[in-house]
Formats: structure tokens, C-alpha cells, sequence
């Protein structure tokens, strides 16, 4: 038993303000506060308040990875893997989409497909059922409504458009009643989570724009793009922490990488601002920037891609910054029939699944 001598509303801002990821490790100190670490309450203001860092996780190889990246300058950056986030490595896991320090896996076990939602910082698991077949695309969101979040997942696949969504509280699927044209879900990349929403880079009679899925109105919405009539792979989607949706578009023929943030985003419209721009210098195949996933460095002015290199069939990273600076990490080189590569940034939560 743990005795304090401070009141326990001073307690309370504390642990507010505590990393997360320690936060999970302390449930087990007393009764009192494994209770608080499972208030909606709490959960949101240590989001808000809580000292946490970004870490980077990685599926490559139909596994799931920890990832460091030090960019303290290109010529000098460093990757390291760690120890793979999956429990049993005779488990497959074909499809990982996150938001807000959730985990939705798609996977075969023993020849069975199966999903299911992991909070990697509690290490709480939410088996789903029932799994249809493993190729099926999924999103995981939640329906914001007087403070509270709702979690649901949102299942629609190639060639139909009929979808299916599921609410973790009753776990049971049901057909999406308004749906769009299936020619309106042609999606391109994987989709990110922002606040609830996910979004994609979607291209309707040759207009690229955004889609977005609203899990509370269970409605899709198009928003535009600062820029139209480019070819399908030099665009790229990713979001920094929890907060605004980030733009990579790659003009090769010019050797030029635009890194554009989103300022506003509501039902009808999105604004965007260009946050800065990379000369490139014909270093790297312009095939790896088909569909790549990307991480910035703002204050730095540094990109970081990982993706498939097409011309050597190689998983890669690549560390671009100013002045044409640029350092690549073949991390992979055995693995040319591996799954496409990509990374994103994963901020510990507390949520409950």
C-alpha cells in the first residue's frame, strides 16, 4: 500500500503531467490509482497535459516494430530497430491501422484470419468478432459526443461499396446505411487517423483530393487539396501527433519534395499551408516514392520516407534534408517479397478498448 501525504487532487495534476508509458507501469501501485488510470476524465487531460515523447512504430515483414530515428543531422542520423511488438512470431499480421494509441491488427493465426485492437502501453487486448476474409481494408475511429468517445471500426473492401461498421461497446457489425458510389472509395496510400476521422488520398475522374470517413455522423466527406493534375505517386499522407494532417508531394521532374500542414479543418473545407520544401538531387529511384509513408522534422526541415524501392525490390528508409542532404537505409535487403513497408508516429495513450 502506497502512502502519500499530499491531498489526492495534488496527486491528481501530477500524474496528470506524467509520461504515459510510466503511467501503465504504476497501475499496480495501489487500488486508488489503477481507478484513476482508467477515467475517461483523466485519459484526456494526461493526453493533453502528459510529458510524452513520439516513438516511431514500423510494420515491415508482416511484423510490427519499435523504431528510434536520431536526426540530429542527416549525415549523422541513425536507425535502430528493437525487439518485434508482435507476441508470437508465428503469427502473420497482414493490415495495422493506429489511432489515438490504439492498434488495429489484421492477421492469420493457424490459418485463421482475426482482428483485434491492442493498446500497446497497457497491453490491453480487444479480440473482434466476427473476422471476415484478411484482405478486407478496416479503419478504426471514434464518435466524439459530449466529452465522451466511442470507439467503432469501419470495414469496406475493393470493388464494392458496401460497408460495415462496428461500435466496441455492442461488438456487433452492421451495414452502413449511407454509402457512396464504389467508384468514390477508390483510396490511395493508407488511411490516417486525425481526431477521430480518417482520412485518405482519393482520386475521382482524375481529381486527387481528400476522403474523409466522420465516425460520428458515419458519413464520407471530400476536402481539397493545394494542388491538382499530378501523378498519382508523388503524393503522400501523415499527421503530426494528434494534431493537423501533413502533405508530402514530390515533383520529379524538378527534384523538388513540398511538405505542405493543414491549418483548418471542419466539415466542408480544409485550408493548407506550405511548410517547407526539399531540393532533392536525383538521389534515390523515383519509385520508391510510390505510396510511401513519411515522418518530418519541422523545426529541422528533414523528411523521413520509408517505402519499397522499385528498381531493387529493396525495403528502404530515407533521411532527406536541406541543401540536398540525404542518407538512405537499406534495412531490408533479404526481404524483396516482403509486404510494402511503412512506419508512423505513436503517441502512449491510456485509452481503453
Amino acid at each position: 500500500m502506497v502512502r502519500s501525504y499530499l491531498p489526492f487532487d495534488l496527486v491528481e495534476e501530477i500524474l496528470y503531467r506524467a509520461p504515459t508509458i510510466s503511467l501503465g507501469n504504476l497501475k499496480f501501485t495501489c487500488k486508488r490509482w489503477n481507478a484513476l488510470f482508467k477515467d475517461p476524465e483523466f485519459i484526456k487531460k494526461n493526453m493533453e497535459l502528459g510529458v510524452n515523447q513520439n516513438s516511431v512504430i514500423m510494420f515491415n515483414n508482416f511484423k510490427i516494430y519499435s523504431l528510434s530515428i536520431n536526426l540530429n543531422k542527416v549525415h549523422n542520423s541513425s536507425i535502430n530497430f528493437s525487439r518485434s511488438l508482435s507476441k508470437s512470431e508465428q503469427v502473420d499480421i497482414y493490415q495495422v491501422f493506429h489511432c489515438n494509441g490504439l492498434l488495429l491488427c489484421s492477421m492469420k493465426e493457424a490459418d485463421k484470419p482475426k482482428l483485434v485492437v491492442v493498446n500497446p502501453c497497457t497491453s490491453q487486448t480487444r479480440w473482434i468478432k466476427p473476422i471476415y476474409h484478411m484482405h478486407d481494408r478496416y479503419a478504426l475511429g471514434y464518435e466524439k459526443n459530449n466529452n465522451k468517445s466511442s470507439y467503432k471500426i469501419l470495414r469496406f473492401w475493393y470493388g464494392s461499396n458496401q460497408l460495415e461498421i462496428l461500435d466496441l461497446k455492442s461488438n456487433s457489425w452492421r451495414v452502413l446505411d449511407d454509402t457512396p458510389p464504389k467508384e468514390d472509395l477508390c483510396t490511395y496510400g493508407r488511411g490516417m487517423s486525425l481526431k477521430g476521422n480518417t482520412y485518405w488520398i482519393s482520386s475521382l475522374l482524375s481529381k486527387f483530393d481528400i476522403l474523409s470517413f466522420d465516425f460520428t455522423t458515419e458519413r464520407f466527406i471530400r476536402l481539397p487539396i493545394p494542388f491538382q493534375k499530378l501523378p498519382l505517386n508523388n503524393i503522400a499522407l501523415s499527421v503530426v501527433r494528434d494534431e493537423k494532417l501533413l502533405l508530402l508531394h514530390s515533383r520529379s521532374y524538378r527534384q523538388l519534395m513540398e511538405i505542405w500542414v493543414s491549418n483548418k479543418i471542419d466539415d466542408t473545407e480544409i485550408s493548407w499551408s506550405k511548410s517547407f520544401t526539399l531540393c532533392l538531387r536525383g538521389k534515390f529511384d523515383n519509385t520508391f516514392l510510390n505510396s510511401v509513408s513519411f515522418l518530418i522534422d519541422e523545426e529541422k526541415k528533414v523528411v523521413v520516407c520509408c517505402g519499397r524501392n522499385g528498381r531493387c525490390r529493396k525495403n528502404m528508409i530515407y533521411i532527406f534534408g536541406k541543401h540536398g542532404r540525404c542518407r538512405k537505409f537499406d534495412y531490408d535487403p533479404n526481404q524483396s517479397n516482403s509486404c510494402w513497408p511503412f512506419f508512423f508516429s505513436y503517441v502512449p495513450s491510456l485509452v481503453r478498448v
